[in-house]
C-alpha cells in the first residue's frame, strides 16, 4: 500500500486509511497506534504533520521534527515539578510548556498514601488532557499497562539531559534500529527513561557510569 510507505508525508487531520483496511493490508489482528496518530470514526488520523513510519513490531506512528514540544494525548513525557498548588503539582514539560499533575494521579495513590513530591523532582508521566481552552494535564496512572513504569524518578546518581525531539521520538519507539543500538551500548544495570518531549533521565550505580551514558547521548548525531 503506497500510503504506508515510510516516505509518506501527512498534514495534521489527514486520514491514513480505514482501520479495518489497514489491518488487512498489514496482516494484523489489532492496529497498534503510536505518537502522532489517533483512531477517529473508524479511520486512522494524523494529529501532527510528518512522515508515516512503521516500526519492526508493526506500530504505526508519525515522525516529525518540531523545534518546540507541543503535548499530544498519550505522549509519555518527563516533567519537572515547579510549583505545588493544593491538590495538584504544576510541572514543566520543557520549552516553557507547563501542565498540571493531580496529587492522586499515581498508581494506588490515596489521600493518606501518595508520593510527596517537592519542587525540582522529576516524574515520568503520560499526557491525559489536551485542550486549547484548558491547562494540559498529565498522569502517572496507566490502567492499560501490566507493569506501569510511570511515576517519580529517583534523584540518586541521576542526570537529566535534553536531546532533539526527533531523536527522542525514534528512541521512544522501542523496536527502531536506533533504540536497539542504544540498548546494545548501555550497561544492563542502568535506568534510562526517554520522554517524547526531548528529555532523557539517566541513572546508574555510580556517578562515573552515569556520565559515561550521558556522553553516549551527547555523541548522537544532531538531526
Amino acid at each position: 500500500m503506497d500510503s504506508l510507505s515510510k516516505d509518506s508525508y501527512f498534514l495534521p487531520g489527514e486520514s491514513v486509511g480505514r482501520v479495518e483496511d489497514l489491518k488487512k493490508k498489514l496482516n494484523l489482528e489489532k492496529l497498534k497506534v503510536g505518537p502522532g496518530l489517533m483512531i477517529k470514526n473508524g479511520h486512522l488520523v494524523t494529529t501532527v504533520a510528518g512522515f508515516l513510519s512503521i516500526s519492526p513490531s508493526s506500530v504505526l506512528w508519525m515522525l516529525n521534527n518540531p523545534r518546540v514540544y507541543l503535548p499530544k494525548l498519550n505522549d509519555t513525557v518527563i516533567a519537572k515539578v515547579v510549583k505545588i498548588r493544593g491538590d495538584r503539582y504544576k510541572v514543566d514539560l520543557g520549552s516553557n510548556t507547563v501542565a498540571f499533575l493531580p496529587v492522586l494521579a499515581f498508581t494506588n495513590a490515596t489521600k493518606k498514601v501518595r508520593p510527596d513530591l517537592t519542587v525540582g523532582d522529576l516524574v515520568y508521566a503520560k499526557v491525559c488532557r489536551v485542550n486549547p481552552n484548558i491547562d494540559f494535564e498529565i498522569t502517572c496512572q496507566d490502567p492499560s499497562a501490566k507493569n506501569c513504569k510511570l511515576g517519580p524518578l529517583s534523584s540518586n546518581n541521576s542526570y537529566l539531559i535534553r536531546i532533539d525531539i526527533y531523536l527522542a521520538q525514534r528512541l521512544v519507539m522501542k523496536n527502531t534500529s536506533l533504540s536497539q543500538f542504544l540498548k546494545n551500548e548501555l550497561p544492563p544495570d542502568c535506568d534510562i527513561v526517554v520522554g517524547i518531549n526531548g528529555l532523557v533521565y539517566i541513572s546508574a550505580p555510580t556517578t562515573d557510569l552515569t556520565m559515561r551514558i550521558v556522553k553516549i547521548f551527547k555523541d548522537f548525531p544532531k538531526h
